[in-house]
């Protein structure tokens, strides 16, 4: 009876320890990014509509933003002198799609931008994107034209 006893907690112990060695990424929580509406050029611009806000990458969880169609990403490298990459993850699609987009990198002061209008192949299975910076000098601004 105790022999069981001692078998079953030491498969758990190992189960435990084999889930966090293993298994990290699936307890990461991405930090999301805010999507921000950018005003048509015949609305006018208010004091605050012409700015966006960039958000640092998070190069230990990456991070997400809701998907809609013609969502425009904005991605910087604010470091002076050292190139880092960015990755958009992406899956497999009805056009054949399978791999991410990246990494690609940026060179000290460099931005890109990048409009995803399909959904297919780049919208997760939770409905956002999934995007990744390897250091926190690469910085997004997501942003929807209204």
């Amino acid at each position: 009876m105790f022999k069981n006893i001692k078998i079953k907690s030491s498969l758990a112990v190992l189960m435990l320890v084999f889930s966090l060695v293993f298994a990290p990424a699936a307890w990461a929580v991405r930090t999301s990014l805010t999507v921000q509406d950018v005003p048509k050029w015949r609305d006018g611009l208010g004091a605050s509509e012409d700015v966006c806000t960039f958000t640092a990458a998070d190069a230990s969880n990456g991070n997400s933003f809701d998907f809609t169609p013609g969502i425009i990403i904005i991605t910087r490298n604010v470091h002076g002198s050292t190139s880092y990459t960015y990755t958009v993850a992406s899956k497999a699609d009805s056009l054949g799609r399978s791999g991410d987009l990246g990494p690609q990198t940026l060179t000290a002061g460099q931005v890109r931008i990048l409009q995803l209008d399909g959904v297919e192949g780049f919208r997760q299975d939770d409905g956002k994107v999934y995007i990744n910076g390897n250091n926190a000098s690469i910085e997004f601004a997501v942003v929807r034209p209204r």
